[in-house]
């Protein structure tokens, strides 16, 4: 669970980054769902590769926690920022990569927080048949996407992202955004392989439609691992079961 003193904790290994950046991650700290997807990864889970890590704000968070992180991000100057609040720590590794191409193997799970849209629906395809192919057998892939909807929601959610971008604060993609309905992604990764899909949106009131999945890959001849629990997350938390 993600308490003040955790994201203390976690702001603090930022001390030494430029003032814009800190009130950015603070900012930013509100919307990474830390808890979910801690609640999300299996106990055995104890290798979680981070793709799309930004800054590094939840590679680290699950470092604090025990597990140990390798984040990759297209941005030298964010894994700058990531290695930089990592120092010292061995269990929190960042490296500059394309997401898009082969993935490393050797993780328990996987997690994509924010990224997918950066990526044509083609590519959002075949990003997802690479996690599957580096995820061992009962690895989780845990992804968070922007539902295109069509609702109010999604074009303030959409705009949000676009000015993000003309801000520098996030990434600009060459071939711009790609957003995918929830029952899109669900079908990505269901013609993938994965099982026990699930997703989560934000309960009550929110400005934004981001959904997060969470799916497996099974065993081969095994039966489905049981499907990954959220209710000690959600209890106190902003995000509840969506179909």
């Amino acid at each position: 669970m993600k308490t003040h003193s955790e994201l203390d904790r976690l702001m603090a290994m930022y001390s030494g980054a430029p003032l814009a950046v800190r009130a950015y991650l603070r900012a930013r700290s509100a919307a990474v769902p830390f808890r979910e997807v801690s609640a999300a990864l299996s106990a055995e889970a104890r290798s979680i590769l981070d793709l799309g890590c930004g800054h590094g704000q939840l590679a680290n968070f699950l470092a604090l926690c025990g597990r140990r992180a390798h984040g990759i991000d297209l941005l030298p100057r964010r894994i700058a920022v990531a290695r930089d609040a990592a120092r010292g720590r061995l269990n929190s590794t960042f490296s500059t990569g394309d997401i898009t191409g082969p993935l490393p193997a050797g993780f328990d799970a996987i997690v994509a927080i924010d990224c997918l849209h950066y990526l044509p629906l083609a590519d959002q395809d075949r990003f997802i048949k690479s996690c599957f192919a580096a995820l061992p057998a009962r690895g989780r892939l845990i992804v968070r996407t922007i539902d295109a909807d069509g609702s109010p929601r999604f074009v303030f959610n959409a705009l949000h992202e676009r000015l993000s971008a003309l801000a520098g604060l996030t990434a600009r993609p060459p071939r711009g955004f790609h957003f995918a309905s929830r029952q899109r992604t669900a079908d990505a990764l269901s013609k993938s392989g994965f099982s026990q899909i699930t997703s989560f949106r934000e309960k009550g009131f929110s400005l934004y439609t981001d959904t997060l999945f969470v799916a497996s890959k099974p065993a081969e001849g095994q039966g489905t691992p049981p499907p990954p629990s959220l209710t000690a997350a959600r209890a106190s938390g902003p995000w509840a079961a969506g179909g």
